[in-house]
C-alpha cells in the first residue's frame, strides 16, 4: 500500500471495466489516500486471463490483482499466489490474510451479490410462483453445501427489501463510477 500511495500509476488488474472488482479497487484507492480517478486499472476478461497476467513474470501484465476468492483458492492454497486481504466483514476460515477493514482501509465493503429477477409485468402469480421455487431452493442441503464449498453469506432476502438494497446499491454504484472517471 505504501509504493501504491507513492506511485497510484501501479497497476491493479481485475474483471471487466466498471465491474465489482474495479469498484473494490477504487474503494480501495480512496480508503488509502489515492484518487480513484488516478487508479491505474487493468481489466481482464475473467479470472483464468487474470490469474496468467499475475503468474507471469515475462509480461509484468499487473503485480496485485482483485477478484472472487474462489478464482484464486487453488493458487492460494497451492503457494503460487498469496492473499493479501479479503474484502469481507470478518475473516474468511482457513484464508491467513486480514480483512481490509483489520488493515485499516474502512468502506471497502463493495460484495459481489447474485439475484434472481424477472422482466417487468409478471402476474402476481408468477411472482409468487418464482419466490416460491427461490425459498424451496436456499432450503435444500445441497444450497446449505453449495454455500459452505463456496465460503458465500447466505443473505436470502425477500422481493421487497431485496428492491430495497437494489436501489441502494445503484446509487452508491453510480458514484463510485462517477469517482473512477467512467460516468
Amino acid at each position: 500500500m505504501a509504493d501504491w500511495r507513492a506511485d497510484p500509476s501501479i497497476p491493479v488488474g481485475g474483471g471487466s471495466a466498471g465491474s465489482v472488482d474495479h469498484l473494490v479497487s477504487g474503494q480501495l484507492a480512496a480508503a488509502a489516500g489515492i484518487d480513484p480517478a488516478d487508479l491505474h486499472y487493468t481489466p481482464h476478461a475473467g479470472g483464468g486471463e487474470l490469474t496468467l497476467s499475475l503468474l507471469s513474470e515475462a509480461s509484468g501484465t499487473v503485480p496485485v490483482g482483485v477478484s472472487g476468492y474462489n478464482d484464486f483458492r487453488d493458487l492460494i492454497d497451492g503457494g503460487r499466489l498469496r492473499a493479501l486481504a479479503v474484502v469481507a466483514p470478518e475473516r474468511l476460515d482457513g484464508v491467513d490474510a486480514p480483512t481490509v477493514q483489520e488493515e485499516g482501509y474502512e468502506g471497502v465493503d463493495l460484495v459481489n451479490w447474485r439475484g434472481v429477477v424477472a422482466p417487468p409485468g409478471i402476474s402476481d402469480a408468477e411472482r409468487e410462483e418464482l419466490l416460491a421455487i427461490t425459498e424451496e431452493m436456499v432450503g435444500t442441503d445441497s444450497w446449505g453445501q453449495a454455500i459452505e464449498r463456496n465460503r458465500w453469506d447466505d443473505s436470502f432476502t425477500g422481493p421487497d427489501e431485496f428492491a430495497a438494497f437494489i436501489a441502494g446499491e445503484e446509487v452508491r454504484t453510480r458514484g463510485l463510477l462517477t469517482d473512477l472517471g467512467i460516468l
